[in-house]
């Protein structure tokens, strides 16, 4: 939806619909706040379950705004897809309007089809580029989305990780009453050595 391709794909659009098969503000803004709302709902899921595997409830308000914090860190970094959207939005816009093949092939997303049909030995024409272009979006935002996810995943297993160990060893929060640097390091290998045995004794039946 946010790429508008299948609008200016659909019944020879790019040849004749010109500008006016461009999509409008309200369905790339709709889009994109959906693409937004689904992204943070599945995120928010990630970082529940990985609390509840810790034994962190986040249905205590004080819980749910740890959690916030963790989906915070997580989603950062999230620029990136904004950066796609456009260049999607713009190969789209330069589509409706008919530009030549010299602007089109200025922009990345163009480029990326081209290697794409040239290595499949077909020729790439206008029409055949609208009709790319939502296969595209949907490859943009079903990987940054990934990406996304992935990285909310990391950082909840990482911070529940230390705040469990700490909770576990007594070890502060606050950094003047830190311990020295390697304390909890040591701590995460012995978890992780104890575990590993765990696991050892329970492969051979013996545990």
């Amino acid at each position: 939806m946010a790429s508008g391709g299948t609008i200016l794909a659909a019944g020879g659009a790019v040849g004749s619909g010109g500008v006016a098969a461009a999509p409008g503000v309200g369905t790339v803004v709709g889009a994109m706040a959906a693409d937004a709302a689904a992204s943070i709902v599945t995120s928010n899921r990630a970082v529940a379950h990985i609390a509840a595997y810790y034994g962190y409830d986040i249905d205590d308000p004080a819980e749910r705004i740890y959690a916030l914090g963790v989906l915070n860190m997580g989603l950062a970094e999230d620029a990136g897809k904004i950066v796609a959207y456009r260049e999607l939005n713009n190969v789209v816009q330069a589509l409706a309007r008919r530009q030549t093949w010299k602007q089109l092939s200025g922009n990345q997303v163009t480029r990326v089809v081209s290697a794409v049909y040239k290595a499949l030995g077909m020729r790439l024409t206008q029409r055949k580029l609208a009709q790319a272009v939502p296969v595209v979006g949907v490859v943009i935002g079903a990987g940054l989305n990934a990406r996304a996810l992935s990285r909310v995943v990391d950082e909840a297993e990482h911070l529940y990780m230390e705040r469990f160990l700490r909770d576990k060893y007594g070890i502060p929060l606050e950094a003047e009453e830190l311990p020295e640097a390697g304390a909890l390091v040591q701590v995460i290998e012995a978890e992780i050595v104890e575990r590993g045995d765990d696991e050892d004794l329970d492969h051979t039946g013996t545990g």
